[in-house]
């Protein structure tokens, strides 16, 4: 099975994030460089809303992804197990 991932440039706002997340049905989206295509971190909605909507009563276009990415991520292989075996 193959899923695509959805990404989104570190330096895009967070509006266009949501909008991003609306249109494609994804309640996180991960966040890559646009020079190297390194992933930076993950942007899930629950980030947007506490980060940006409620704490820091600020314009969600002007803030960029790249001041409220959840990072560094784990990366594991899809058949590994929990325990790392």
């Amino acid at each position: 099975m193959t899923t695509r991932i959805e990404a989104i440039s570190p330096s895009s706002s967070v509006q266009k994030t949501a909008n991003k997340m609306t249109d494609r049905d994804v309640c996180s989206l991960v966040v890559i460089d646009d020079k190297d295509s390194k992933v930076l971190g993950l942007i899930p909605e629950r980030d947007i809303v506490r980060n940006v909507c409620i704490y820091n009563n600020v314009s969600i276009n002007s803030v960029k992804n790249v001041g409220i990415l959840s990072s560094p991520l784990i990366i594991t292989k899809s058949n590994s197990s929990p325990e790392g075996n």
